[in-house]
């Protein structure tokens, strides 16, 4: 995986909050630089502006992307639940995804086109290894794909199906400089997910085949092919990671 991204700008987007991490990897160098920013994704020129300026403080180019800002719904049903409501969620998991593609896309689209970096600069020496195209990753959710019983939540259902088929069409779109996959995981211990109360949690388990639920370190291998050159075959392909759940 390393000599895959040596010399690349890895840049991952975090949750509601708006955190960004960037990693630089220079393999010969045994260089790991990983720097923290804090931007509204749901703003698209401040995601535009964040990514233009990480990628002119690592090597003027951009590699990989994920997209993974997101957040769950707290309300209940459609009728009560506040227009207001809806809107925030479909800014923080949809439009938010839509503004960090095209934001990176134009640095996938330079590269492959100009092969220059950000400033206009031809790159220095051979073309990376495992850099043949862009990789943008965004995470859904298997409630793309089903209605997550006992959980009501129609706009998170919707926000997340959304996120896969506009990756989907994206990868159409820049099939000659990126390819373009989602991340469907299932229920999976973390901050999203540390309020959901005991009982319902065991349900979920009930209803999951490998009758677990997930742990993020569970998740890291599909992130990591996707992100890798051993994809490079691979776009606009959802990849559901959540121990069978939709199976049933």
């Amino acid at each position: 995986m390393d000599e895959q991204l040596n010399g690349g700008c890895f840049f991952v987007s975090g949750d509601k909050e708006g955190v960004y991490v960037f990693v630089w990897i220079d393999v010969e160098e045994i260089e790991r630089v990983v720097r923290a920013h804090q931007v509204d994704v749901t703003d698209s020129d401040a995601v535009e502006e964040a990514v233009d300026r990480v990628v002119m403080e690592f090597n003027g180019r951009l590699d990989i992307f994920i997209a993974n800002s997101g957040m769950a719904w707290e309300e209940t049903t459609v009728l009560p639940s506040p227009i207001s409501a809806y809107r925030h969620i479909m800014a923080t998991n949809l439009d938010s995804v839509y503004f960090c593609a095209r934001s990176a896309g134009k640095h996938f689209c330079r590269q492959h086109k100009e092969k220059t970096t950000f400033t206009g600069e031809p790159f220095a020496g051979e073309e990376l290894v495992g850099c043949k195209r862009g990789s943008f990753i965004a995470t859904a959710s298997m409630n793309a794909h089903v209605v997550n019983y006992p959980h009501v939540q129609t706009a998170y259902n919707a926000s997340k199906a959304g996120v896969v088929h506009m990756c989907k069409s994206l990868a159409v779109e820049w099939a000659d400089f990126a390819r373009v996959n989602t991340v469907s995981p299932g229920f999976i211990q973390s901050g999203l997910t540390a309020a959901v109360p005991e009982d319902v949690q065991d349900q979920l388990k009930e209803k999951t085949p490998l009758r677990q639920i997930g742990e993020l370190d569970e998740m890291k291998g599909v992130y990591l092919y996707l992100a890798s050159d051993a994809s490079s075959f691979t776009t606009g392909t959802d990849i559901i990671a959540d121990g069978g759940y939709t199976l049933w």
